[in-house]
């Protein structure tokens, strides 16, 4: 049985590229590809939705040493890209998290091998179309530009904490570009009542890690199709985690948000 090497990046709307946790991961060194691999030998990806409606997963098997990325955009000139992706060591698929998205629009999108003499090889071009949430579950944003002075590139990354938990309410963990598009979000719903996440923070793998408050307390790391990787529930090392995500001495919960440039 083959395994499934995954690995994740918030790619922004408005940049060329966004690396999550610093470099991208490269082909092993002095690999090769491939015995006998050429461009029409290349099997070809899927791409498949996740439950995040604004989060597309990009499976393909690229050759021995290559390096994926996958290209994304409104059109077939892309103009976006997530990071560089090694291929497995054991021949298996590579399945990668394209997220960046704006909702209720048509993508294109590619996988393109990075090969170690320095070559290239494309998949055929692909197109995938986002959902989104209702209108009254995105949070209201409003964007505001003091004549002459341009932002710094990024997205808000922003995470509510409600007090008292509501029962039919906004989600409280979304990201938008900076023309104020909602580009990403994680729904903490959960039998009709929502946690609240906060602190979230970014991991050097492309995860999030978040503290939710709720029906559920405690810590979780989720990637960004919003699936739960790992989580355990409020203890002893509650207080410290809390402390190393907000840096706050003594932190206790209340009820205040937290935006994030990235």
């Amino acid at each position: 049985m083959q395994s499934i090497t995954e690995r994740t990046l918030l790619a922004l709307s408005l940049l060329q590229a966004f690396w999550i946790g610093g470099c991208a991961n490269p082909a092993m060194p002095g690999a090769l590809p491939g015995a006998g691999f050429t461009p029409n030998s290349l099997q070809g990806g899927a791409v498949t939705p996740t439950q995040n409606p604004q989060v597309a997963r990009y499976t393909i098997v690229p050759p021995s040493g290559a390096a994926v990325t996958i290209d994304f955009g409104t059109d077939t000139t892309y103009g976006l890209q997530t990071w560089a992706v090694p291929a497995a060591l054991d021949g298996g698929p590579v399945s990668i998290l394209v997220a960046g998205m704006r909702v209720f629009t048509t993508y294109h999108m590619r996988a393109r091998m990075n090969l170690p003499d320095g070559s290239q090889s494309f998949d055929s071009d692909h197109v995938f179309n986002t959902g989104g949430l209702p209108p009254e579950r995105i949070p209201q944003v409003t964007v505001t530009r003091p004549d002459g002075l341009e932002p710094s590139p990024g997205i808000e990354l922003i995470n509510v904490f409600s007090v008292p938990i509501p029962s039919t309410e906004k989600v409280t963990a979304s990201a938008f570009d900076l023309e104020g598009n909602l580009v990403w979000f994680y729904d903490l719903e959960d039998s009709g009542e929502l946690d609240s996440p906060f602190p979230i923070k970014l991991l050097p793998n492309g995860n999030f890690l978040l503290v939710v408050t709720g029906i559920f307390n405690g810590v979780r790391e989720i990637n960004l199709a919003g699936e739960t990787i790992s989580q355990f529930s409020a203890g002893s090392e509650y207080v410290s985690i809390l402390h190393r995500l907000t840096g706050i001495p003594g932190y206790h919960t209340s009820p205040w948000r937290r935006s994030d440039r990235f």
